[in-house]
């Protein structure tokens, strides 16, 4: 166990547990969950984290207990996970319990959706292993049963006193997929770091040198792994009819398979792989336009990371895009197809003020995003629980 530290001076005013499978400062769920611990326990409040990893900063008001199941595979993993940490709520879990998608039996006073596999089943249906051997399918097949049944069970009133989707189109997935009252959900979008996701001069200056890109080329950026949910090939496709544009692609995936795809679409050297890095905001900070061609998304950390970095944004209509893009004025929602996404790139390419123009647009509006307004949202929601002052552990 290892704890988290408040402010100075500053008395602890509430309880609150957080149960996720990772709690970190990189990722997308993990990272949503992990802005709201820290920032709760830089408030004062007790915080009580449950989940196989946590990166809060430690001090004498965090507890960690860590959910001891492995990563892989699924079919062991998910279910052991799921075991193991309602035994740690049961023993530990104090206040209003706070939880990430669904990871424990015992009800909830908030659950914070991220992501509705039955609506990605239902409207989407791209398989998300990595592999098409049958094992691997067979594993796929097996821990989509198990998480529909848990996300049946969270999502439902039985599950959680309250649901905070983090869109309106997640919300509206919910809703149909899973029914329940009007009044036990509302909408708590993710946010943004401003003072980390900025645009930066330097960094663009260095990124571009040392991947020889030229000062004026217009760059665009991919971000995130899952690389045929998020439709890379797309992007890739689609710089391929944008001659003057360069594509960064920042996340892991299959990249001799892309690196093919970029050369028989005349971009293979204008697509450039930078692999998983712990600094995303710098490889935004040497891009022009982000390219999000997902076919899913619950509210994408990295358009909203995008657009706080001045990147014009290039998206699906997809969950959380109806919310932070305004047409014509930071971006586009644009049919997922390349010609689709080239015909802006070049539009914006001919015209480099516009390009600018967009770039601060996207900015302004990401700067409504902030963690700390997001975070102001969930406090209001513990303490209208009534369980935030229950000090005793267990439950």
């Amino acid at each position: 166990m290892t704890s988290t530290a408040a402010a100075a001076g500053q008395p602890p005013t509430g309880h609150v547990t957080f149960v996720a499978s990772h709690v970190a400062p990189t990722g997308g769920m993990e990272r949503a969950v992990y802005e709201i611990a820290e920032r709760m326990a830089g408030r004062g409040w007790h915080v009580t984290v449950i989940a196989r990893a946590c990166a809060v900063t430690p001090g004498p008001n965090v507890a960690f207990h860590r959910i001891r199941s492995p990563s892989r595979p699924a079919t062991l993993a998910l279910p052991l996970s799921y075991v193991l940490g309602s035994r740690l709520v049961k023993r530990h879990a104090r206040g209003a319990i706070h939880t990430v998608n669904p990871v424990i039996w015992q009800r909830a006073e908030v659950h914070q959706a991220q992501f509705c596999l039955a609506a990605y089943r239902a409207n989407v249906g791209i398989p998300r292993r990595r592999r098409s051997w049958i094992t691997h399918r067979i594993n796929e097949f097996l821990a989509t049963r198990f998480g529909l049944a848990v996300e049946r069970r969270a999502l439902r009133s039985s599950g959680a006193h309250l649901v905070a989707p983090a869109s309106r189109g997640l919300q509206r997935e919910i809703e149909q997929f899973y029914p329940r009252p009007s009044e036990t959900m509302t909408v708590v979008t993710n946010g943004v770091d401003p003072d980390r996701f900025r645009p930066d001069a330097d960094a663009r200056a260095r990124n571009r040198a040392a991947l020889g890109i030229a000062d004026d080329a217009p760059v665009a950026v991919f971000v995130g792994g899952d690389w045929g949910r998020k439709n890379l090939a797309t992007a890739i496709e689609a710089v391929g009819e944008a001659p003057d544009w360069h594509l960064l692609v920042v996340g892991r995936g299959d990249q001799p398979s892309y690196e093919r795809l970029a050369g028989e679409h005349g971009a293979g050297d204008r697509v450039h792989f930078v692999g998983h890095v712990p600094d995303p905001e710098a490889w935004l900070a040497a891009g022009d336009a982000l390219l999000a061609p997902s076919s899913y998304e619950a509210f994408s950390l990295a358009m909203l990371e995008g657009a706080s970095a001045g990147l014009v944004l290039l998206t699906a209509p997809i969950n959380g895009a109806e919310d932070l893009v305004e047409p014509d004025v930071n971006g586009w929602l644009l049919p997922i197809e390349p010609a689709a996404f080239g015909a802006r790139l070049r539009e914006l390419s001919g015209d480099r003020d516009r390009l600018r123009e967009m770039g601060a647009a996207a900015r302004r509006t990401a700067l409504t995003y902030s963690w700390d307004r997001i975070a102001d949202q969930f406090e209001a929601l513990y303490r209208a629980s009534g369980a935030a002052d229950r000090a005793d552990a267990g439950r």
